[in-house]
């Protein structure tokens, strides 16, 4: 079964799992986050690269899910980045 991670490319390190509603802030460890599509790991690595997304709420209460930020933090870099594949077998 083929998997997906993202690697730092002058670390070496993967983009780890974080908790519930935080993943944008997860860091880079050895412990990888893994992603069964491709398309899934690219998209999780340009959401990583636009900053920590915030909850909104509208006038009426309503949650409008997830928003980007408004400015794109300087340390977060996509050329950095790179989804890289791997098969495991259990």
């Amino acid at each position: 079964m083929k998997v997906y991670a993202i690697q730092n490319i002058k670390t070496g390190l993967f983009l780890s799992e974080g908790k519930a509603l935080k993943r944008t802030r997860a860091i880079f460890s050895n412990i990888p986050r893994l992603f069964i599509k491709k398309q899934s790991a690219t998209a999780a690595m340009n959401a990583w690269a636009l900053g920590v997304w915030h909850h909104s709420i509208d006038e009426y209460g309503e949650g409008e899910g997830p928003q980007p930020p408004n400015k794109i933090p300087e340390d977060r870099i996509k050329e950095d980045l790179k989804v890289v594949e791997t098969e495991i077998n259990f």
